[in-house]
């Protein structure tokens, strides 16, 4: 059984409804397969690196397993916070577009010439943060 923090930092303290939809889909799946879930929320700081930084403390300071990123302006598929929290690996995140024409992605990908998904994994240089899974011991390391 995980304990399942699902963060989302929200300067204005307002959440897009398809993120609230998406949030709430994968907190019942989460919940109904025994996980433990906890939605905290950060709004007031217009500064997020410290928002964020705020959330870790917290998350630190609780008993939680895993902690989850989620944007106020970011939703995803049914199921995709419950691959995050599952994938084999200390961080990862989902991907998403840009709001601008044509679509593009803010990725920094590695200089390999052969990427390979392993478990629908892919080794990336950087991602964006609105939707990713850090895990306690990693953090715990880092700190």
């Amino acid at each position: 059984m995980r304990n399942v923090w699902i963060a989302i930092p929200a300067y204005t303290g307002q959440i897009h409804l398809p993120t609230m939809r998406s949030v709430l889909t994968d907190l019942l799946s989460l919940q109904a397969r025994g996980d433990a879930v906890t939605i905290y929320d950060e709004s007031g700081n217009a500064m997020i690196a410290d928002c964020r930084a705020v959330i870790v403390a917290q998350f630190l300071a609780s008993d939680a397993t895993d902690l989850v990123f989620v944007d106020s302006d970011v939703a995803w598929e049914a199921g995709t916070l419950l691959k995050l929290v599952d994938a084999p690996v200390d961080f990862v995140a989902a991907i998403y577009p840009q709001r601008k024409d044509p679509i593009n992605y803010c990725v920094s990908w590695l200089d390999k010439p052969d990427l390979v998904a392993e478990d629908g994994l892919l080794e990336v240089q950087g991602v964006p943060a609105g939707c990713m899974r850090l895990s306690r011991s990693m953090l715990e390391k880092m700190v």
